[in-house]
């Protein structure tokens, strides 16, 4: 199959930097691919998608196998020596290091799932009342001493996103 017949989740709650990109590269690149990924039945990649988006890169193909629920894949590298593998091993931990959350794509999805089944979300090692506190932690609300707004008061700002600097009162 080509990657090019497989989705990557449009929802998916997990940001991939340059710096978690190139590192997936270079692991591909020096061990070839040695993980498997999961795909629904609808060729929607859930999990993985860093990894196919850099094979789709590099011009790899994609062997699907069809597995039950009591079925755990794995995948074998008869080509490794003993320190590939090891390498391979801390390569794939470290790259998955550079990714991190979209937060708030993840918690809505998971607010999302606790509707759906309640409890689903433990089973993804989430709490849903740590969930919770950490996005009111995010809000941005002045603290309480916050001085009153001056229209007098010189101020200094930057865009987030452009990088565009003014000032003014």
């Amino acid at each position: 199959m080509s990657t090019q017949e497989i989705t990557l989740d449009p929802k998916n709650a997990r940001i991939h930097p340059e710096r978690n990109k190139e590192a997936i590269r270079k692991s591909m690149e020096r061990f070839g691919a040695g993980r498997s990924v999961v795909i629904d039945k609808n060729n929607v990649v859930r999990a993985g998608n860093g990894t196919v988006a850099m094979a789709e890169e590099m011009g790899m193909s994609v062997k699907v196998i069809d597995a039950e629920q009591n079925e755990l894949i794995a995948v074998r590298r008869n080509d490794w020596s003993t320190e590939e593998a090891q390498a391979y091993a801390i390569a794939d931990n470290q790259s998955s290091m550079s990714a991190y959350w979209d937060e708030a794509q993840l918690y809505n999805q998971l607010k999302d799932l606790e509707a759906f089944e309640p409890g689903m979300i433990e089973a993804m090692d989430f709490d849903l009342t740590d969930v919770e506190e950490h996005f009111r932690k995010l809000n941005v609300e002045p603290p309480e001493d916050f001085p009153e707004v001056d229209e007098n008061l010189e101020t200094k700002h930057t865009c987030p996103k452009c990088g565009y600097k003014w000032s003014g009162g």
